[in-house]
């Protein structure tokens, strides 16, 4: 009974919480660079699965032999197996569908710009970097204390990464105010101190419950630890 109240609440916040809309920050710089760059090689590798290659390639055993080898595999690192750690980088690029990207890529704009503003756009670049190398480290290292056939579980996605950006948002703009668009209650304003707990815990349990895989809420979390400790010490 309780888990079920609780899987509700999950999901009920992550309607609430999940599309952030705008904040009241003013606009710095004209254009964000690196944020557009960043979501058109997402969706070009995108649109090169799930279109050019069948069209090249007809088998659907070949095409996952062609794509597997860039999915990140905290097993394989260890055991230095296939492309190894730069597999966690290619990772950060591949996602699981259409709507996998666009949760995505929605995150990434509505922040990446925003620390584009105070950045610029070489070193938000550089920070989109160390956010998904900090997140598949720490991650990593959790599966290695956990059972070895959770390690072998694939990991993609661009969400270590993005809830890397969503961290940096927090802490330099922890006062700020963003407006959030629920399903059916219009757009209402909420503190990012209070949205972004509820993104990093909330939305990843329910996004497991819904894709049946151990390691997608734990990826998120990771974004977010490293990027709040390297904001934080920077």
């Amino acid at each position: 009974m309780f888990a079920q109240l609780l899987h509700w609440v999950n999901l009920l916040l992550s309607i609430v919480f999940f599309f952030p809309t705008k904040d009241s920050r003013p606009r710095v710089r004209s254009f964000p660079w690196m944020t557009v760059l960043i979501v058109a090689l997402n969706v070009l590798v995108t649109v090169a699965i799930a279109y050019v290659l069948p069209y090249a390639v007809s088998s659907v055993e070949a095409q996952a032999r062609i794509v597997t080898p860039f999915i990140m595999v905290p097993a394989d690192i260890v055991a230095g197996e296939g492309l190894g750690a730069v597999t966690a980088i290619t990772a950060a690029f591949l996602h699981a569908g259409w709507d996998h990207l666009l949760g995505n890529m929605f995150l990434l704009v509505f922040f990446g710009r925003a620390l584009e503003d105070i950045l610029g756009p070489v070193k938000l670049g550089l920070f989109y970097l160390t956010c998904i190398l900090g997140s598949a480290l720490l991650s990593i290292v959790g599966r290695v204390a956990l059972p070895l056939e959770q390690g072998t579980v694939p990991i993609l996605g661009a969400s270590g990464a993005v809830m890397g950006l969503v961290a940096g948002y927090l802490f330099l703009f922890f006062e700020e105010r963003i407006r959030t668009l629920p399903m059916f209650m219009g757009v209402i304003p909420v503190p990012i101190s209070l949205w972004m707990p509820a993104w990093a815990f909330f939305v990843p349990i329910a996004l497991r419950d819904l894709i049946s895989a151990y390691l997608e809420q734990y990826v998120q979390e990771y974004g977010f630890t490293y990027s709040a400790t390297a904001v934080f010490a920077h």
